[in-house]
């Protein structure tokens, strides 16, 4: 008779919960943020990994020999996320100093990042075909997704956008404003139609908010990685 552990059910019920809260943020995303490509799909891999939780629970409590294979999804998923991130970055260094809106550009880095998932998805077949053969892999894949998911959260302090010429000379009327103040304030009015203030309080609780998720992922890989003996799966989530 199948039966799940009280544990297990708690974090059902968790996850479960978080599994809803993340599908309603996006679709309040896509709502409201139509050429939000990039962060469409972000909201997309949530949700993804909230469902994937929820039936890794129910997998592994009837087939525990499942986990480690779940273990590689999870890192493949936080592969893809990070990957997400880091083009999410780059679009937006890209359209800042040239006036662009994200729909400009969208077709492009939605191009790359598929290109990205695709590589990455080989990158995971190949691992999973190693694991099931030998029983190795999982410590060189823990180390991949950690080296990616770090250089998401790089990304996140390096988004605000830059002037596009150093030795540009500011109006006389705001000689007393920083210019990369006046050049983002210019790009964010004119380009996103949204106030300074506003626009400032929504980017920064954004990449503060996934920044900081990230880093707690940061921290359990690497607790994974130094608990870690050989290919010995560690019971720490990603």
């Amino acid at each position: 008779m199948f039966t799940i552990a009280p544990d297990i059910a708690v974090r059902l019920v968790v996850l479960s919960v978080c599994t809803c809260a993340t599908a309603a943020a996006l679709f309040f995303c896509a709502r409201n943020n139509r050429h939000a490509w990039l962060k469409i799909a972000m909201h997309g891999w949530y949700v993804t990994a909230c469902v994937a939780g929820v039936t890794d629970m129910l997998t592994v409590s009837a087939y525990p020999w499942t986990k480690p294979y779940w273990a590689l999804f999870f890192n493949l998923a936080g592969q893809c996320m990070a990957t997400t991130g880091i083009l999410d970055v780059m679009q937006l260094r890209y359209c800042a100093p040239r006036l662009l809106t994200l729909a400009d550009t969208n077709t492009r880095y939605l191009r790359l990042c598929v290109a990205a998932y695709a590589l990455e998805s080989l990158g995971f077949a190949a691992f999973f075909a190693l694991y099931a053969k030998t029983g190795t892999g999982l410590l060189a894949y823990h180390i991949m997704t950690t080296g990616v998911i770090f250089s998401e959260a790089l990304g996140y302090g390096w988004w605000v956008p830059r002037p596009p010429f150093a030795h540009s000379h500011a109006p006389s009327a705001n000689a007393h404003t920083p210019f990369r103040s006046r050049f983002a304030h210019r790009v964010l009015i004119r380009k996103f139609s949204c106030s300074w203030r506003r626009a400032q309080l929504k980017a920064r609780v954004y990449y503060l908010a996934t920044l900081s998720s990230r880093v707690v992922i940061l921290f359990g890989l690497v607790l994974r990685l130094i608990g870690a003996r050989g290919d010995t799966y560690i019971d720490i989530p990603i």
